[in-house]
């Protein structure tokens, strides 16, 4: 017999018509998206003497591209220890080596005592946003300079503990001439820097000093954001005045871009960036109309009569008062600064839809969160268009936002809306794991290649040396140096996405099983094992004296001890892999990459150049193989009747 409550019951009557209620809508909005999905194909291009609509929808306006094609971009081509090349090689072990190939793609620096020039960029700029990879020789120094005046250093740092201004991506002091002495400078707050010979990426975002209308700065230069090799590394310092060795002893509006060439050998590829001026668009005339009620289509509101319409100064949700669920809608006039590309970012707990001159721009339909970006792109004239913003708040009245940013002809990312539109939240104090006194295990789950693992453990180690392992299948997913990790995610509130944040650098690896048993070793690697069959069962781990884990395999019925261990003289991770006597051969996934490539020094580069291999020990030789479009090294263990063993370190 089974007794049901009268309370509980109504309760859950409740929930499963609240479900079901959800349910209808969600259909009901999939399947008027899917209509409209269907009806895009036919809608490619729209176009009037004002403005057109772009057939790609993009989530960011595209950089202006330096090829190294050959030196036409800077001015002072006449530098020869500045070469166009198509491919490049350092020895790490030795100082100040690098190697060139012919061809066209990188810029080198190989400097002598005769030919040091620096390269000026034949542009100047304002404020801008720059990215660009990098290749450092063991010992070798050189340093990028916003508008000629303000040194971002590019020195060899690698595995540095203590930093200063005169590290990798440190903000160079300024000079006082009267003293003889530096002042101000900016440490980078993390060593991101990579061995020797490895590509680094480096990403700069600069605002440039402002000056009033009689040559007056009002403002200082400021770096917004440097972030090397995917960390971090300065946000919003400003620079009072130009930096020691500077190419100009005053500050102005506009300079190019530097690269210093007296200090060492260098190589560069990849360079990209957005120039920006002051202009940004202009609302006027705006209007809106609110409705009372829930609407999950735009159209409909044309045909009723709104419960309010005023005249307003801003873009905000909060024009709807104290209500939950409506409709408003904004009408008015946009300017447009100058003639371009524009590309509108719209976002809102419900859907929003934006229109200019009666075209549409975005359209974000199934919206429930400022997280989900609706994206459109169009071609204005200068001057000024007719705008419609829609915003349909018509489910969890609990939250409340409404967002409209866009990019356009040498505008940044800038917002239409009020700032009230978007609730701040407050930040939360964060969790930090640290294993600054032994060493530290976390389970949670990771993003790794955009892909959430979720049977991720991750170790950190006194030594400042980290990693994540995949203990479904044996694969060493990243590791990285620094700091441990940041837990917030995991405990704050509900702790929903359980993520784990790596507080570094981090080098990510292949997320691919790490053994396999294969016909031969021409066969395809498994991209995943199977969750009910696999042949691989994680048995679990020992930790020694000093913490470090020793993780236990079994893969179809054959033992693997796994250790993996912090290597202080290589600054990276040495594994070592134990595999139980057997008749049967087990392989190993060493590496996986565009292309890997074996070093003078019996090494490996892997990924074009984005970490070292080096085979410590082992019974046969590696195997280098294609993948389809990529490479891997594999090596065979196991058929023997003693162990089997095979060490090799990583180094980033």
């Amino acid at each position: 017999m089974i007794i049901v409550d009268i309370k509980n019951f109504n309760f859950l009557l409740f929930i499963i018509l609240e479900f079901l209620q959800f349910r209808y809508k969600m259909i009901n909005r999939i399947t008027k998206s899917l209509l409209i999905l269907s009806t895009a194909s036919v809608f490619i291009i729209s176009c009037s003497d004002n403005h057109e609509l772009q057939q790609t929808v993009k989530n960011t306006l595209p950089f202006t591209t330096v090829t190294f094609s050959s030196l036409e971009p800077f001015d002072k081509t006449e530098a020869k220890n500045w070469h166009t090349v198509g491919g490049v090689y350092v020895n790490r072990h030795k100082e100040g080596h690098l190697e060139t190939k012919d061809g066209s793609g990188i810029l080198a620096n190989l400097p002598d005592e005769n030919n040091k020039a620096e390269l000026v960029t034949s542009f100047d700029h304002q404020d801008i946003e720059l990215e660009v990879d990098f290749m450092l020789p063991k010992g070798s120094n050189s340093g990028i300079y916003l508008q000629g005046r303000y040194e971002l250093q590019l020195l060899d740092s690698w595995g540095k503990d203590s930093l200063t201004y005169g590290d990798c991506g440190g903000i160079y002091q300024r000079w006082n001439k009267q003293s003889d002495s530096g002042y101000e400078g900016t440490a980078p707050r993390v060593n991101a820097c990579k061995a020797p010979g490895l590509w680094q990426h480096l990403k700069i975002v600069f605002q440039a000093p402002r000056f009033d209308d009689k040559g007056g700065k009002i403002s200082n230069a400021r770096f917004k954001k440097v972030i090397l090799n995917d960390a971090i590394i300065h946000e919003n310092v400003e620079v009072s005045g130009p930096t020691r060795g500077s190419f100009f002893e005053d500050e102005a509006a506009k300079g190019p871009i530097i690269i210093q060439g007296d200090h060492g050998p260098i190589a560069f590829r990849n360079l990209r960036y957005k120039l920006y001026e002051q202009d940004r668009i202009q609302l006027a005339d705006m209007r809106y109309k609110f409705y009372q009620g829930e609407f999950d289509d735009f159209d409909t509101l044309s045909t009723l009569t709104p419960t309010k319409e005023e005249p307003t100064d801003s873009l905000t949700f909060k024009a709807a008062g104290d209500f939950d669920i409506y409709a408003i809608q904004f009408d008015g006039l946009i300017s447009a600064p100058k003639q371009g590309n524009y590309l509108f970012d719209i976002r809102g707990y419900g859907p929003v839809r934006l229109m200019i001159d009666d075209q549409l721009v975005a359209e974000n339909r199934l919206s429930q969160d400022l997280n989900d970006p609706g994206f459109g792109e169009i071609i204005l004239t200068e001057g000024n268009h007719n705008f419609q913003l829609t915003f349909l708040k018509n489910e969890r009245p609990w939250r409340r936002g409404l967002s409209v940013a866009y990019e356009g002809p040498e505008i940044p990312k800038t917002f239409l809306q009020a700032r009230s539109s978007v609730p701040k939240r407050p930040t939360p104090d964060p969790i930090i794991v640290s294993a600054e006194q032994q060493v530290a295990l976390q389970r949670g789950f990771l993003m790794h290649k955009n892909i959430k693992r979720t049977h991720a453990i991750t170790v950190g180690t006194p030594d400042h040396i980290n990693y994540a392992l995949e203990i479904s299948n044996g694969a060493l997913l990243e590791g990285w140096r620094g700091e441990f990790i940041d837990a917030t995610d995991m405990w704050h509130e509900r702790g929903e996405a359980q993520l784990i944040q790596p507080l570094g650098s981090a080098q990510e690896f292949s997320a691919k099983p790490c053994f396999a048993t294969l016909t031969s070793s021409s066969s395809d690697w498994p991209d995943s094992l199977e969750a009910d069959n696999s042949p691989f069962v994680y048995k679990g781990y020992e930790l020694s004296s000093l913490g470090i884990p020793t993780y236990q395999y079994k893969y179809d019925g054959i033992l693997i001890k796994d250790r993996i261990s912090p290597d202080t003289n290589i600054h990276g991770l040495t594994r070592e892999v134990n595999i139980s006597p057997s008749t049967s051969t087990i392989y190993c996934l060493l590496a996986e990459g565009k292309n890997i490539e074996k070093l003078d020094d019996g090494s490996y580069a892997v990924d074009d150049k984005t970490y070292y291999l080096n085979v410590v020990e082992n019974e046969t030789e590696p195997i280098l193989r294609e993948a389809g479009s990529n490479q891997q090294l594999i090596i065979a263990l196991g058929n023997s009747n003693s162990e089997s063993t095979l060490k090799y370190s990583l180094i980033w």
